[in-house]
């Protein structure tokens, strides 16, 4: 097995999430010949519609661009700073706020939207129509539900707005436009106090967005791990592939 033990293969596995899973299981009915000789002749690849094969890799493909993406808040929030001082740290966080939220809503309309394609697709071969849409449409309200738990998951000082900030980075950037050449008060300002300010906000700020973005990850995670877990079934059945685990008698 390539130098790789049983039981280092069984560990690495174990480490998956449900979606990694799948995305490996129909990635070596694409691609067979990755594999050594021992596992390419449990694979048959004769009945496999390779353009199906290809649209669901594509998707999938999709869904794990963004939910890597989104995990990485947590270390952009964390470190991912300009040096430049045309940008202020209290800036770049609003920066980071506003692009999570879009990541945050780009992977929720992917996961809809495959769920959807998924129950188009599986519509057409199902012996009971009317079960198997309730629970492609309970899959779907699971999305929404905790998308918008994931929105909603704030600390009780921060306010209801759209705009997804909190008070502490509001009253940063005030700090950095009191601080600014160009403020036309400038001389008023005093400055070493309200440049410690504009630290201590910013730095609670950072923090209270790193353990959101941390919170957010473990729902998100369960999410897909429960979503795929309860798919599965239906996407190997119109693929009619089998599971890599399966394959390889990792279980």
């Amino acid at each position: 097995m390539c130098g790789v033990s049983e039981k280092n293969m069984k560990q690495k596995f174990s480490e998956f999430n449900e979606l990694e899973k799948l995305r490996a299981s129909i990635s070596i009915h694409r691609n067979p010949d990755i594999l050594i000789w021992d596992y390419t002749d449990k694979i048959d690849v004769k009945k496999l519609d390779s353009i199906v094969l290809d649209e669901f890799n594509i998707k999938l493909n999709d869904i794990s661009y963004f939910l890597d993406k989104i995990f990485k808040y947590q270390l952009y929030f964390y470190s991912f700073y300009p040096e430049t001082k045309e940008i202020s740290n209290s800036e770049a966080l609003t920066y980071h706020i506003h692009s999570y939220l879009q990541d945050i809503t780009i992977l929720r309309n992917k996961l809809n939207s495959f769920l959807g394609f998924l129950k188009n697709k599986f519509l057409k071969i199902s012996l009971d129509k009317k079960t198997d849409k309730g629970i492609f449409d309970q899959n779907i309200e699971r999305v929404e539900k905790t998308f918008k738990d994931v929105v909603d998951n704030r600390n009780d000082h921060h306010h209801n707005g759209f705009r997804f900030l909190n008070s502490d980075i509001v009253d940063s950037e005030m700090c950095t436009l009191l601080l600014a050449k160009n403020f036309p008060l400038k001389n008023t300002v005093n400055v070493d106090i309200v440049s410690k300010k504009e630290i201590e906000y910013f730095e609670k700020a950072k923090n209270d967005y790193i353990q959101l973005a941390k919170e957010n990850n473990k729902n998100i995670i369960g999410l897909i791990n429960e979503i795929f877990s309860n798919n599965k079934n239906y996407i190997y059945k119109i693929l009619n592939i089998r599971p890599i685990d399966e394959i390889m008698d990792i279980k």
